[in-house]
């Protein structure tokens, strides 16, 4: 490939780890050129393969997992999913989907209740309450943004952030005694 004068290109290696054994490889990119200051340059890599590990411990979702809430007392994982707009409930013990909810709007957050009964899932321009027992919408909040936090506060108490993130000017309550 040529690159012209004060140029850039930007290069991305993928490097297929199928066949290797688990452990940490280590080795170097060299990049050749006509540069008469530097004509060779080296590049250190190195990369990790894992252990495949044992598949009952994989939680196969399409998608891209944005938050996850964990109930101590039913022993499920709430996950929240952005590609399919959907919240799942699994279940640890029987490593199964026991549950699953498609939102309306695109999710961005999850949190549950000091109860444990009630998920509060934050997306664009609403932020659902939902019954963790069923996933089902047990009433929504309308918001102008798009929520990305949801925090669970004390005496019914959530507190909301904005996409933008800036926490003195897009911070909010709800109160939900």
């Amino acid at each position: 490939y040529t690159l012209h004068p004060y140029s850039q290109l930007e290069l991305m290696a993928v490097c297929n780890r199928e066949n290797m054994a688990p452990g940490v490889y280590e080795g170097e990119i060299v990049i050749e050129s006509n540069d008469l200051s530097q004509s060779r340059y080296s590049l250190q890599v190195q990369m990790s393969v894992r252990e495949k590990g044992n598949p009952d411990n994989i939680i196969p979702l399409q998608g891209n997992v944005v938050d996850c809430e964990f109930n101590k007392e039913t022993n499920i994982l709430y996950i929240a999913e952005s590609n399919e707009n959907k919240i799942y409930a699994f279940d640890l013990a029987t490593s199964t989907i026991v549950k699953e909810m498609t939102l309306t709007r695109n999710v961005y957050a999850l949190s549950l209740s000091e109860d444990n009964k009630t998920l509060f899932a934050g997306q664009s321009a609403k932020v659902s309450v939902i019954d963790a027992g069923s996933l089902t919408e047990l009433s929504a909040i309308e918001t102008d943004f798009i929520t990305t936090d949801v925090i669970d506060g004390e005496n019914g108490y959530y507190y909301f952030s904005k996409k933008e993130g800036d926490f003195s000017t897009y911070f909010y309550t709800y109160n939900t005694t």
